[in-house]
C-alpha cells in the first residue's frame, strides 16, 4: 500500500468521522500502519485475530451508527474477516474492510498469500473491489464507502504492496508505539 494512498484514506476516514480502525498488522498493511502512527485522528485498534476486529469493527457500527473499519493482510488476513464481516452484513450496518493484496506483479500467479479476495468476498460484499493504480483510489473510496453506508453493509477494498509507487517503510519504530498506543486506549 503506497504511503499516499494510505495517507488519504486516513484524512478521509476521518473526515467521515471514523474514530477508529481495528484490526491486524501484516506485511500487506504496514505502510498504512506507518501513516497511522504519525497521525492522531483515526485510532488503531490492535486485535489478535481478524475475525475479532471484524467484529469490534461490526459492534461499533451497531452502537454508533457510524460505519466500522476494519484493517488486515493478504491471504489468511481476509479469510480470518469473513465470519466478522458477515455479522455485519446480516445486522445490515455499514463496515469498511481495507485488506491489504500482493503486489500487483504477482496477481493471478498464484503467489504466497496471493487471493482472489473479490470471489471471496462477494457472497457477503454491497462492493469489492481492487485497487489497481493509486490514482483510482480516492473515486473507489468513495464508492465503498456510500456502499456502505448508504445500502448498510460491508464494503471491501484491496489495496496491493506499495500501490501508488512509493517505498515501503523500513522503521518498525512508528508501528510499536502505535500497537503500545493501541493496547492503552483499551485499558
Amino acid at each position: 500500500m503506497g504511503i499516499h494512498v494510505a495517507g488519504h484514506l486516513l484524512k478521509q476516514l476521518d473526515i467521515w468521522g471514523c474514530q477508529r480502525i481495528y484490526g491486524v498488522i501484516g506485511d500487506a498493511n504496514l505502510d498504512l500502519l506507518g501513516e497511522l502512527a504519525k497521525q492522531s485522528g483515526v485510532n488503531y485498534i490492535a486485535c489478535r485475530t481478524e475475525m475479532g476486529a471484524a467484529l469490534m469493527a461490526s459492534a461499533e457500527a451497531k452502537l454508533t451508527g457510524r460505519p466500522g473499519v476494519v484493517l488486515a493482510t493478504s491471504g489468511p488476513g481476509i479469510v480470518s474477516l469473513l465470519n466478522g464481516l458477515a455479522d455485519a452484513a446480516a445486522d445490515g450496518v455499514p463496515v469498511l474492510a481495507i485488506t491489504g493484496q500482493v503486489e500487483r506483479s504477482k496477481l493471478g500467479t498464484g503467489s504466497k498469500q496471493e487471493i482472489d479476495q473479490q470471489r471471496l468476498i462477494e457472497p457477503i460484499a454491497l462492493f469489492s473491489a481492487l485497487v489497481a493504480d493509486g490514482k483510482g483510489f480516492s473515486t473507489q473510496l468513495n464508492l465503498a464507502f456510500k456502499a456502505a453506508v448508504n445500502r448498510g453493509g460491508v464494503a471491501h477494498l484491496s489495496i496491493p504492496k506499495r500501490c501508488g509507487g512509493k517505498r515501503r517503510m523500513k522503521s518498525f519504530t512508528r508501528i510499536r508505539r502505535l500497537c503500545r498506543r493501541s493496547s492503552r486506549n483499551l485499558r
